[in-house]
């Protein structure tokens, strides 16, 4: 029974569906993988890079001057952004100023480093370098998002291949019912009506046709039978 499910062309269409959409689900989860996160993460980097270049002539500015106090500022503002977990300022291979945010301690795994030098105002000549450890938690929380929305794209996907399997099947059913009613058909047993002549379309087409050839073949078979007892009573007459 199973080996003739697999064999018939509706199980074969629905093994070809159920394919293809994993196919379909494979390809998903693979650009996603590969582009998506890669896309995702580069933006958090460009938002990381835009803050160091734009506070890094300030910061070189005041290292040129010794305005101490004004690098403390800097520092602490950049503290308060709630992405940002540590911040250190060197000068000369030196740290000059450092600070952690309230956030370091249960979120510097999941982070980057983005690191920037620092150039003397006057000459471009290197004076220091800055690094910003930047969480990667908006990021994460952006993927898991992505994830559940593909995760609810693959249910729907699964729904929609259950409704077209069960249509599939539906439409397939009187291929099989003619099937089934045929393979044990004989001119003996009689003509089997089949009841799906009166549908508009290649079911009603081959029932009318197969219903058309078991009247010629039941004709025939009524033929062949006359002639037969008619030369049965010729042969007899000259017996």
């Amino acid at each position: 029974m199973q080996n003739r499910y697999n064999k018939s062309l509706s199980g074969k269409i629905i093994f070809s569906t159920a394919l293809m959409s994993v196919l379909i689900l494979f390809i998903i989860f693979f650009v996603f993988e590969k582009i998506s996160k890669t896309a995702l993460m580069d933006v958090e980097k460009e938002k990381a890079n835009l803050i160091a270049q734009t506070v890094e002539p300030f910061i070189a500015l005041d290292i040129y001057l010794d305005l101490d106090g004004k690098i403390d500022q800097i520092v602490k503002q950049l503290i308060q952004n709630p992405n940002i977990l540590a911040v250190r300022i060197f000068k000369k291979g030196k740290i000059l100023k450092e600070a952690k945010s309230s956030r370091y301690k249960n979120n510097w795994a999941n982070s980057f480093l983005i690191v920037r030098d620092i150039h003397k105002p006057n000459t471009g000549e290197k004076i220091g370098k800055l690094e910003i450890l930047y969480s990667s938690t908006h990021y994460n929380e952006l993927v898991s998002k992505y994830t559940y929305v593909i995760l609810g794209l693959s249910g729907i996907l699964a729904f929609i291949f259950i409704l077209f399997s069960m249509q599939v099947q539906k439409y397939l059913y009187p291929l099989r019912d003619i099937a089934t009613r045929l393979k044990n058909y004989s001119p003996k047993k009689g003509i089997i009506k089949l009841p799906y002549e009166n549908e508009n379309n290649e079911i009603g087409l081959i029932s009318n046709t197969v219903n058309e050839m078991q009247k010629r073949i039941d004709e025939y078979s009524k033929l062949q039978k006359r002639v037969n007892k008619t030369l049965e009573e010729k042969v007899k007459e000259k017996t």
